[in-house]
């Protein structure tokens, strides 16, 4: 997880591979990128499968299962959340970091997965995932150069340890910081998907009426 510091050594990224420097700017822009995939979603009816009794529950479960891996990442992140600085004070290794290096990322793809099936846009599931995993596969391979560079060993013994993806039997150590303050935190995600589940109930809401 990359986070805030000062007094650190500037980073060299000049050498590095294309994904890592796309990477690098794409990480400024990460929280929008599923901007363009949920409003596509919005507005594209085509091919819809209609089933409101499975769709919803299944879809909201999917949307809280990833907030919820958020918010634990959150808590072990402590005030280290939130910063789109390329500058790391700390490696986080505990809770969801000791089985897998992107919780975050992770969380976000089930999300968008939980959005997919409220727009009943099933078929446009592995495009938008796909779609999402470039993007987030490049910011990831930035982030690790990042914090390679930045703590050299510890980290890379931490990668040995960890999958990028794939959680991994670890354990998940004491975290930085309470529930309540991880709530605080990602506040704005929370307001964000409560948000965008009343838009397509309202959606649903008007396209039954008008139907």
């Amino acid at each position: 997880m990359v986070s805030e510091t000062n007094a650190k050594p500037p980073l060299d990224f000049s050498n590095k591979g294309l994904a890592v420097r796309l990477g690098r700017l794409f990480f400024q822009s990460r929280n929008f990128i599923s901007a363009p995939l949920f409003v596509f979603m919005l507005f594209f009816f085509r091919w819809e499968y209609e089933n409101d009794a499975v769709l919803w529950p299944t879809g909201i479960a999917l949307v809280c299962l990833g907030e919820t891996l958020r918010l634990w990442a959150m808590r072990h992140i402590g005030r280290s959340a939130r910063t789109r600085r390329d500058k790391a004070r700390r490696l986080v290794n505990t809770g969801p970091y000791a089985y897998t290096r992107n919780p975050l990322y992770i969380g976000n793809h089930l999300i968008l997965t939980g959005f997919c099936v409220l727009s009943e846009l099933l078929w446009f599931i592995p495009a938008a995932l796909g779609l999402c995993f470039v993007f987030y596969n490049c910011i990831v391979l930035y982030e690790e150069e990042l914090l390679r560079q930045r703590f050299g060993e510890e980290y890379l013994s931490y990668m040995r340890q960890t999958a990028r993806w794939i959680p991994l039997p670890f354990s998940a150590l004491t975290p930085d910081s309470p529930w309540l303050e991880a709530f605080r935190r990602e506040r704005s995600t929370l307001y964000g998907l409560v948000a965008g589940i009343a838009v397509f109930a309202l959606e649903e809401f008007i396209l039954h009426l008008i139907h």
